[in-house]
């Protein structure tokens, strides 16, 4: 009995040192096997990091990237551009693509720059385009007037009588009666002439400014007279109401042009300077010197107001129409005196100092110059 408890006893330590062996066995086994798992994590961690360099290049920031993960928002914030390319790295990537797209964009609107450009030359090129006369009529041309639009009224006279000064000669008194008739009545228009008898039928009616030196030229306005027109169509008319009445003698229009002048140029070149003591009814006004006002504006004497001031009556751009003013209120500075005004005064012819081109315009320049050179003619000399 006692022997087999023994044997027992040894048997019960030898399957214990067997479990223990076994389970020291399976406890190395697992430690070995636990050993060789961590490279394996290691080796999966080490890719995230490499990951995470590769995302912080662009901002050089390796160590605070996995932080900057965490809290983007605050960063773009901090840095507008640079921080939100790195950190966002998703969506800068949708954003990428974006850019190409508005890279085509101006390349769209780069086809349309030439367009533009092609565009700018062609509005330049309008106000340069050169017109074969003063004035372009859009429709056929209808009376707007008549010489009854021409006749003074009782008022108008009286005003015309208390300017005037005593013992006028009827020459002067009819270029100022001439000068009276077209106050308020026609427009202003840039190269405008005309040396009807009456009134011109083409007043009133549209037309395109053809001459240049104005920002006029081109567009489209009432024909009427310019200032020198003005002064122009005064003498003519003045001219014929008198040859016609047979108290002085006779002048073709052609002539009177040529002894009155086509334009400002002209107009102060047949005419010598008077001091304004000198002035009278029939006299000229001018602005100033041909030589030193590239613009300049002329206009008829034709009395004096109660506080014997000067008036002069001139076609004016501002107003649109002829008007009276106080000379040196509307700003002439010189009064001149027509050469031809005295002969014609004494009823004598006087003498002709222009020739006259073949086609009967005035030759104060060329025949070229009359008809183009708008500025040496004085069809710019105007306010």
């Amino acid at each position: 009995m006692n022997y087999n408890l023994k044997e027992r006893g040894k048997m019960k330590k030898r399957i214990l040192y067997i479990c223990v062996a076994v389970v020291t066995l399976l406890a190395m086994s697992i430690s070995a096997f636990a050993q060789e798992l961590p490279p394996e994590p290691q080796a999966s961690e080490e890719p995230a990091v490499s990951q995470t360099q590769d995302a912080a290049e662009p901002t050089e920031e390796a160590t605070p990237e996995p932080q900057e993960s965490t809290a983007p928002a605050p960063e773009p914030s901090a840095e507008p551009q640079p921080s939100a390319a790195p950190e966002s790295s998703t969506p800068p990537v949708p954003e990428e693509p974006a850019a190409p797209v508005v890279t085509e964009e101006p390349a769209a609107e780069t086809p349309n720059a030439p367009q533009e450009a092609v565009n700018v030359p062609e509005p330049s090129e309008a106000p340069e385009k050169i017109y074969d006369a003063p004035a372009i009529f859009l429709k056929g041309i209808v009376a707007k007037g008549n010489d009854d639009t021409l006749q003074l009224t009782e008022e108008q006279l009286e005003d015309i009588e208390r300017a005037l000064q005593e013992n006028l000669s009827p020459y002067r008194k009819e270029v100022v009666m001439q000068a009276y008739s077209l106050v308020g009545k026609v427009n202003y228009f840039w190269g405008g002439k005309s040396t009807e008898t009456g009134w011109d039928i083409r007043w009133g009616n549209e037309a395109i400014v053809g001459s240049a030196g104005s920002e006029q030229m081109g567009k489209t306005r009432a024909y009427g007279l310019d200032c020198s027109g003005y002064v122009l169509w005064s003498f003519v008319n003045a001219e014929e109401s008198l040859t016609a009445r047979g108290e002085i003698e006779t002048m073709t229009k052609a002539e009177v042009v040529n002894r009155t002048g086509y334009g400002t140029a002209g107009q102060w070149e047949l005419s010598k300077e008077i001091s304004w003591e000198q002035a009278q009814p029939g006299d000229l006004a001018f602005y100033g010197a041909p030589s030193q006002t590239p613009r300049n504006h002329v206009g008829i004497v034709v009395g004096t107001n109660e506080e014997g001031q000067l008036l002069v009556a001139h076609c004016s751009s501002t107003n649109n129409n002829v008007v009276v003013s106080e000379a040196k209120q509307a700003g002439f500075q010189y009064i001149r005196e027509l050469k031809f005004t005295e002969a014609r005064e004494a009823g004598l012819l006087a003498e002709q100092e222009i020739v006259v081109a073949e086609n009967g315009m005035p030759m104060f320049l060329t025949q070229e110059q009359a008809y183009q050179g708008a500025v040496g003619n004085g069809w710019n000399m105007n306010e």
